[in-house]
């Protein structure tokens, strides 16, 4: 019982296991001769209740160990993700008496240690995710405080790692939070201008103010403006149908209200290529039919409005066309007057254009004469009838002798008597009128009669008393029923 020989600090003198019934160790019975602080304890170090309470023994109530956990508990630790691959325990046990729930003591570390070493994701410590941003062999210490709860969150305010010229390579959308371009963002990398550029090229104000930021202003671009600009134009006919925005739009820095600079286009323009009526203002339906004469033969690019232009007819040959454009419906190209001579009615003209009469062209239109140009031999009464007077068509006077009663009341053309139009003054051709009835020689012989003309007037009775004659031509003295003078040219 211990009381016949006096043992301090010898206990393992006996109970090694060798001299029964002095019981030794188990062979679950800790190594505490493999850890320094303990290599040369005896039983008694731990085993405080002496020999009358051998068991249990508390270790680190005894004995003060730092480092070396896992001689004793490397075999104990749970079989779980957490406790995979791990073999220093003090990493995480900090306590011998709060062993449980022993968390890394990350106060201790700093932008030296190598946090990738333990957060690879393996081992049951988190390591980056598939959605990281990529900042490259940058260690985690830069943006994660491990002083925080659960690692996260971090800010990574960009003065962890230096960034030039290279935002897309995290703002993509693809890494949050680093928000990517929206799908409304300009399409720059169709650019060749832009097509290399990053975010910073425009987004001057840096990562601070990110928002908002002119294109223009940092990139030269001076064609393919549609490669933007197309989808949010107007929808109205000035644009409809046009892709190249930089034929009217000259700047950037004042895009609206933009004009065609007609300054640089030539006799070779194709102006109806914009001047279509939809695109941009086109031929009216009141413009001269020029057919397919280009806009620039008469319209000058450089005056404002497009308008007034003069057709001088030296843009167009011109010949035997004049009533193509002269008809009055296109202005200002003037058509006949309302009472120019009806030409289209006599027969020997009705095909004739303008200028058959017009010979003195576009530049002396007026004063055209008919009869120079065209041969009529009838239809006088056409245009010689009283209303076109003031175009030179000369009408009979008031008093014209009544040329109708002498053909059985039919009405005689003015040729009958006028045989020349250049020299209208004739004198009668009796040889249309034989007296009698309908022809009456005292129509226009009668005395008390005032028709033009200088033909001799007499009453009925100038020779008899009695007047038996009905006509001159009926009183057995005039020919041709009497038997005296030459037919219609000697009265006698």
């Amino acid at each position: 019982n211990h009381t016949q020989v006096a043992v301090t600090a010898q206990c393992a003198t006996c109970h090694t296991g060798s001299f029964a019934p002095a019981d030794g160790k188990p062979a679950s019975h800790i190594p505490y001769q493999l850890v320094p602080a303990s290599a040369s304890a005896n039983c008694d170090t731990c085993h405080k209740a002496g020999y009358a309470a051998w068991t249990p023994a508390n270790f680190h109530a005894n004995v003060t160990v730092a480092n070396q956990c896992s001689t004793c508990h490397l075999s104990l630790r749970p079989t779980n993700a957490t406790h995979t691959g791990q073999t220093l325990c003090e990493n995480c046990h900090k306590s011998t008496s709060t062993w449980s729930s022993g968390k890394v003591d990350h106060g201790a570390f700093n932008a030296a240690t190598n946090c990738a070493s333990c957060h690879n994701g393996t081992g049951g410590v988190t390591g980056k995710t598939a959605t990281h941003i990529p900042v490259g062999a940058t260690n985690c210490f830069a943006c994660h405080s491990p002083t925080l709860p659960d690692w996260k969150p971090s800010k990574f305010n960009h003065t962890q790692v230096a960034v030039t010229a290279q935002c897309a390579t995290c703002h993509t959308g693809s890494f949050a939070p680093a928000d990517g371009k929206p799908a409304s963002h300009i399409p720059y990398q169709l650019v060749p201008a832009s097509a290399s550029a990053n975010c910073d090229t425009c987004h001057k104000a840096g990562y601070a103010a990110w928002t908002p930021a002119k294109f223009h202003a940092n990139v030269t671009v001076i064609n393919q403006c549609s490669t933007c600009h197309l989808g949010v134009r107007p929808a109205n006919a000035t644009h409809a149908g046009q892709t190249t925005c930089e034929n009217c739009h000259k700047s950037t820095s004042v895009w609206s209200g933009a004009k065609v600079d007609h300054s640089t286009f030539t006799a070779a323009t194709n102006c109806l290529t914009c001047h279509n009526g939809s695109a941009a203002t086109g031929k009216p339906p009141t413009h001269i039919p020029v057919g397919a004469t280009n806009c620039f033969a008469c319209h000058s690019p450089t005056v404002p409005g497009w308008r007034p232009t003069k057709f001088n007819h030296t843009q167009v040959t011109v010949a035997g066309q004049c009533a193509t454009c002269h008809s009055g419906g296109f202005a200002p190209a003037d058509g006949k007057p309302a009472n120019h001579v009806p030409y289209q009615l006599v027969a020997a003209a009705a095909s004739a254009n303008c200028d058959t009469c017009h010979k003195g062209s576009f530049s002396t239109w007026a004063n055209g004469k008919l009869h120079a140009s065209v041969t009529v031999t009838g239809q006088c009464k056409t245009c010689h009838a009283g209303a076109y007077t003031s175009q030179g068509a000369d009408a009979k006077p008031a008093n014209h002798i009544p040329e109708a009663q002498l053909l059985n009341g039919g009405a005689m053309e003015c040729n009958a008597c006028h045989t020349s139009t250049t020299t209208w003054s004739q004198r009668m051709n009796h040889n249309g009128s034989l007296g009698g009835g309908a022809g009456w020689c005292k129509s226009c012989h009668a005395s008390g009669t005032s028709y033009a003309g200088s033909m001799e007037r007499k009453s009925l009775t100038h020779q008899r008393k009695t007047p038996p004659a009905i006509d001159c031509s009926e009183s057995g003295c005039h020919r041709p029923l009497g038997n005296k003078g030459a037919a219609y040219s000697k009265w006698n």
